[in-house]
């Protein structure tokens, strides 16, 4: 489950001048799931905040790309955030804590993670 007001959260802009991508983990296990450099901007921003139909608040990051996930259940087209793109729930791999969605639209795939369940870590 997504553990409220953890201390890991992400900042939700890219890096500044250059810098070298950070790795981004899970919160509760630490399992290396994306990287900076995979940020990226949908409907115009790369971070969004979102409601739930069971009045839930996420705020989500875009990511093209995460590995050491887990999808759950079926691809969905109900309440989608993303217009024309269904979505697919996404655990770690690691210890299965909930991370966010795979979104779909034809060949077109991106990954909106929860980033307060993401921190960032140093590869050693």
């Amino acid at each position: 489950m997504l553990r409220e007001g953890s201390q890991g959260a992400v900042e939700t802009e890219a890096g500044i001048g250059g810098e070298a991508p950070r790795v981004l983990a899970c919160v509760s296990c630490r399992r290396a799931i994306t990287d900076t450099a995979k940020r990226i901007a949908k409907d115009g921003s790369h971070a969004h905040t979102f409601v739930n139909p069971d009045n839930e608040t996420f705020e989500i990051g875009c990511f093209s790309d995460a590995a050491g996930l887990l999808r759950l259940g079926p691809s969905s087209m109900e309440a989608t955030w993303f217009a024309g793109f269904s979505w697919q729930s996404e655990v770690c791999g690691g210890c299965r804590g909930y991370l966010g969605w795979l979104y779909r639209r034809g060949d077109e795939r991106f990954h909106g993670l929860i980033l307060a369940a993401l921190i960032e870590i140093d590869e050693d």
